[in-house]
């Protein structure tokens, strides 16, 4: 665990448990065996917390997620994700789990690749943003990570006020698309980086 120290140190303030494989942690949502959280990941996430480093639960396995939720404390993210109910991936989770994190208080980023959307337009991605805030609630649900062209992305900086037009079109007031652009993003922030 003294490892876990080590990163805080250094200014980094959020640590997410898994990427594309399975791990001593958890098993990713794209791994082999996409097992839940081991009791080595349970110490690790308790000791970042302790740590005040915020968890970010992204690409663990669907168990996985639902196995650290008990666990947290303070603020988290799930940054980047898509919902399984519109398409079908073993990136995405399901609008349950999704409105599981938000009742935990957690924070659920959706990315805008095109194969996690189920589309290539801005239409795709305001039904999902809407099925989030559907299953999370409008204060949990945030704009996600991820755009480092590593996938085929529905926009970049340049088109977000054209997803802003979207969203707002779609009949979001204005406070939701606020906090999915930033708001809620810069809340947690707030409430988890030291002064």
């Amino acid at each position: 665990m003294g490892n876990v120290a080590r990163p805080e140190g250094l200014g980094v303030w959020r640590l997410a448990g898994a990427h594309v494989m399975d791990n001593a942690l958890v098993g990713s949502g794209t791994g082999r065996l996409a097992g839940g959280l081991t009791d080595y990941g349970r110490e690790v996430i308790v000791e970042l917390e302790a740590q005040s480093i915020v968890v970010d639960l992204a690409h663990m396995s669907v168990s996985g997620i639902s196995e650290a939720l008990p666990l947290m404390r303070r603020p988290f993210v799930l940054s980047h994700t898509g919902l399984s109910e519109l398409v079908s991936t073993k990136r995405n989770i399901p609008a349950s789990l999704v409105a599981e994190v938000g009742a935990a208080g957690g924070l659920v980023g959706i990315m805008l690749a095109t194969r996690l959307l189920g589309g290539s337009t801005l239409a795709a991605a305001v039904r999902t943003f809407r099925a989030a805030i559907d299953a999370a609630g409008a204060d949990h649900v945030c704009l996600g990570s991820d755009m480092d062209g590593a996938l085929r992305m529905l926009i970049d900086a340049e088109g977000l006020p054209a997803l802003i037009d979207a969203l707002l079109e779609s009949g979001l007031a204005d406070e939701p698309v606020k906090g999915i652009l930033g708001a809620h993003a810069a809340r947690l922030l707030g409430a988890t980086l030291p002064d």
